[in-house]
């Protein structure tokens, strides 16, 4: 598992994707540990902000971002709840089935 380094990425929500500093807390007061599974992707994108896409349980990382217009580390936690392992594998697909759906904005 992998903590974010909260202070280093507040910088980048405000900086790079126009968070206030207020936003920024609030968005990452109760942002997850990364599962292993996505800490080599996570690390490249803090590095230097390249998205590594990531595919699992037929969910592209990439297309996530796209259909459901989230920045990478909003497509992150998403994507991390699925390795959750109080997660029943009946809601698991049902959040599997939820994610592959694009968002509708009208």
């Amino acid at each position: 598992m992998l903590t974010i380094n909260q202070g280093e990425v507040k910088k980048i929500l405000i900086a790079e994707l126009g968070y206030s500093s207020f936003e920024a807390n609030s968005y990452l007061r109760d942002y997850p540990a990364i599962h292993d599974e996505l800490v080599e992707v996570v690390q490249q994108w803090l590095q230097d902000r390249t998205i590594t896409d990531f595919n699992v349980f037929g969910l592209s990382l990439k297309e996530y971002m796209r259909n459901h217009r989230a920045h990478f580390l909003m497509a992150v936690r998403d994507f991390n709840r699925l390795f959750d392992d109080d997660l029943t594998p009946g809601r698991r697909e049902r959040l599997i089935g939820i994610m592959h759906k694009p968002v509708i904005i009208r």
